[in-house]
């Protein structure tokens, strides 16, 4: 814990990290439901390097549990546990009326823990809340009337301090556990019958800031000429961004301001009231952040050459959807790239292989020189005469041919982003990653597009020795160079040393 203080201290991003205590933990296991901690989604606040959930883990059953965090320091969110999903950085920055959480926890800096008590309980659209702060805060009558306001209860679970900590201070803490079961989330739906909910801070964010009863959103190639074409601010591609979309957020919400002073009988007589505004300005909102987070994870460099495309959508759909529309600002979109940067090894060794295992077809592969298995096979059911595996699975101990044929569909680039013209692009993007991960360089051979939508690869030399060896590795089918020799055919312990790649935690690689 020293040396990680002195490092934090030393880089200027000590905002004031006071690690919760496993006995404060012990406290919040105790009284909190079980349900709560152990399954669901779980957003810790001010995350530091997530040990609120490493300690977490001595007391319940956390891996079920879908972990989320908000941190600012790049080195601590580079000491976080690969299992929790940063989603934003700057707490200040941050939006909470368009997501979605079973629970939050938040151990705030103490010299600012009402600012950070008022967002929370002001923006959050989650019925349980966990906070621990100074125990003067029952002494504000601001915070309380808040508390009333957003029909909050609350309990103190316990009292505790700082002074035995892994980072001592003299501040004695209330742990308090704010509900709110006896009010559900307000919700208003579409008269089509579409059943879009929206949440009850939401309605109170539009009610606060809209009057009582600009311009278009640009499609994703405009946004990408804009960008190509340094048409806006900014010294790389998130600060050009992050420019773009804060134009576009504030002419979003103009054009709604200007709709809301409309009275309420010239809404009516035109179809709208005050209900489908609010439904439509949560919709837009929605949709420009995925336009804008979208555009980034497909042209940002460091992914587009390190990253496959199935793989960028998974992430895509991970941000968007599954983690809930993060706001996009400079320092997410820092936060959240570091945190891909950080998981990005794993994540390679999974790549190479399902590129690799795409291609294992019986006119693909030979067998190792040690391998004396006959592979089951069966006809198409379609009636050709080309010959499938009964099951991929149990074949092994194989190379590929440097001569492949695979199909289109195989690769899995459908997507709501890319239209079908660009269907060959991405499969020649996604050999060029793995090409360029192996070797430092895209020249994995030659390939050509059929119009029967077959794919014929001839791969180069160097590139399908270091592909092939690489996916046996990783398979276990090989154990080390020399096994390598003794299977593969004219090969050299010079030809084994490939270049793999591994991503560098540093923000400069962004910056680039």
């Amino acid at each position: 814990m020293k040396n990680l203080l002195d490092t934090i201290k030393e880089n200027n991003q000590d905002f004031e990290f006071y690690p919760t205590t496993q006995k404060m933990v012990n406290i919040i296991a105790n009284n909190i439901g079980k349900r709560l901690l152990t399954e669901g989604r779980f957003l810790d606040i001010g995350a530091g390097n997530g040990n609120f959930f490493n300690k977490l883990a001595n007391c319940v059953d956390t891996s079920y549990l879908n972990k989320f965090a908000i941190e600012k320091s790049q080195i601590l969110i580079n000491q976080m546990p690969s299992d929790i999903a940063i989603i934003g950085a700057d707490f200040h920055q941050q939006t909470l009326i368009d997501k979605s959480f079973d629970c939050i926890f938040c151990n705030p800096p103490y010299s600012e823990f009402k600012t950070w008590m008022q967002k929370i309980i002001t923006e959050t659209n989650c019925n349980n809340v966990i906070m621990i702060v100074p125990d003067r805060w029952q002494k504000d009558d601001d915070l309380l009337k808040l508390i009333k306001k957003r029909d909050f209860d609350f309990q103190i679970i316990g009292n505790e301090s700082f002074l035995d900590a892994e980072r001592s201070a003299r501040a004695n803490v209330d742990i308090i556990y704010f509900s709110r079961y006896k009010i559900e989330k307000e919700k208003y739906y579409r008269d089509n019958g579409r059943g879009r909910a929206i949440e009850r801070s939401f309605v109170d964010f539009f009610n606060e800031n809209f009057a009582d009863l600009s311009q278009p959103a640009k499609e994703p190639e405009e946004l990408k000429d804009q960008v190509k074409n340094e048409l806006v601010a900014g010294n790389n591609l998130i600060e050009k961004m992050v420019t773009l979309y804060n134009i576009e957020f504030n002419n979003l919400l103009d054009s709604f301001k200007s709709l809301s002073k409309i009275d309420d009988a010239s809404l009516k007589n035109i179809g709208i009231n005050k209900t489908q505004l609010m439904i439509s300005l949560h919709e837009e909102i929605d949709k420009l952040k995925n336009k804008y987070w979208l555009h980034l994870i497909h042209n940002l460099k460091e992914l587009k050459t390190r990253l496959i495309f199935s793989f960028k959508e998974k992430l895509l759909k991970s941000i968007t959807h599954t983690i809930g529309n993060i706001d996009f600002n400079e320092n997410n979109c820092y936060a959240v790239l570091i945190w891909i940067i950080k998981n990005a090894n794993q994540s390679f060794n999974e790549q190479l292989l399902f590129m690799f295992d795409l291609c294992i077809e019986p006119h693909n592969v030979k067998k190792y020189n040690s391998n004396k298995m006959v592979f089951d096979t069966e006809e198409r059911n379609w009636g050709s005469k080309e010959l499938k595996f009964k099951n991929k699975k149990d074949v092994n101990k194989i190379i590929l041919d440097y001569r492949i044929i695979t199909e289109e569909r195989s690769y899995d680039v459908g997507s709501r982003y890319y239209t079908y013209n660009n269907v060959s692009q991405n499969i020649v993007n996604c050999w060029e990653v793995i090409c360029y991960n192996l070797l430092g360089h895209k020249n994995f051979g030659d390939i050509k597009f059929f119009k029967n939508r077959n794919v014929h690869l001839k791969f180069n030399v160097e590139f399908s020795k270091a592909f092939n060896i690489q996916a046996s590795l990783l398979k276990g089918w090989i154990k080390d160079k020399k096994e390598a020799m003794q299977e593969f055919d004219n090969v050299k312990e010079s030809d084994l040393n490939f270049n793999y790649f591994h991503f560098s935690n540093n923000k400069q690689i962004l910056l680039d």
